[in-house]
């Protein structure tokens, strides 16, 4: 009945005392152990599966590392989305470094493609839209100052340019 209710720790502790006491039954016990602990794998794997559609893809990982680990044979598809979760996870941070690297150099323009494309390899990892708004915004002020101080020199009250 534990299994069913997927209260699967006390059911492997029912059987392994129950595996124990008999030597007829050992077999059938054996089973219904494994039973327990493919429902506790196939539990993990959709808590698993339900971060990783909610984009939180390194705590999916390691949880598809735990059914990995307890399942080396594999229970279903976990080891095609341990490395799905990977490429994006160490893609994402591929590109923030090199967004990092970019804005250091003051590349601005490089820096927020960076950050835009960590963003699209793990939106719910770092916020790349925030970064690329300030870098936005400070382009924007940059290019304000440069247009202000290239413009002639005219009649600080008027705004007007010489001789008019």
């Amino acid at each position: 009945l534990d299994i069913r209710a997927l209260r699967f720790e006390e059911a492997k502790r029912q059987l392994a005392e129950a595996f124990e006491m008999s030597t007829l039954s050992r077999g059938v016990i054996s089973e219904l152990l494994i039973e327990a602990r493919r429902g506790e794998a196939e539990q993990l794997y959709q808590r698993g599966r339900d971060l990783e559609v909610q984009g939180k893809k390194q705590e999916a990982l390691l949880l598809f590392d735990a059914v990995a680990k307890e399942w080396p044979d594999g229970l279903r598809d976990e080891e095609a989305r341990r490395t799905a979760l990977r490429v994006d996870i160490e893609g994402a941070q591929r590109e923030w470094d090199a967004a990092i690297a970019a804005e250091a150099t003051g590349d601005l323009e490089q820096a927020i493609e960076h950050y835009l494309s960590a963003e699209r390899f793990y939106e719910k990892w770092r916020d790349g839209e925030l970064q690329a708004q300030r870098l936005r915004a400070v382009i924007d002020t940059r290019r304000a100052q440069a247009e202000r101080s290239e413009a002639p020199a005219g009649d600080a009250a008027t705004g007007s340019a010489p001789g008019t």
